[in-house]
């Protein structure tokens, strides 16, 4: 977003760059995989915050990016989040039994 790249692409590398170093993290380390999980997602959050405050072009409270803000949401993301729940329910529903043996 502070870049002029599109929303998706920052959320699906950021996405890709989470899971990899959660990976590093819990492999490299004696450290549980949540635990993982929670220093890269406290690390990432701080690290937007910090890259959203120093941005000058960005003229918008923080306490809209820390706890939402429903008017910034439009017709198009409701549907995107519609589509992309339903794939994601589908695939539960379609491999309810190996994620049944996984867990």
């Amino acid at each position: 977003f502070l870049f002029g790249w599109p929303l998706a692409l920052g959320a699906m590398i950021s996405a890709l760059v989470a899971a990899f170093l959660i990976g590093v993290i819990s492999q490299r380390s004696t450290l549980q995989e949540d635990t993982a999980i929670g220093i890269v997602f406290a690390g990432a959050f701080a690290l937007g915050v910090a890259m959203i405050s120093t941005a000058s072009n960005y003229a918008v409270d923080l306490t809209h990016i820390l706890f939402g803000d429903v008017l910034g949401v439009s017709t198009t993301d409701l549907w995107v989040m519609l589509v992309l729940g339903l794939v994601v329910l589908g695939a539960i529903v379609a491999f309810y039994k190996e994620f049944l043996v996984l867990t």
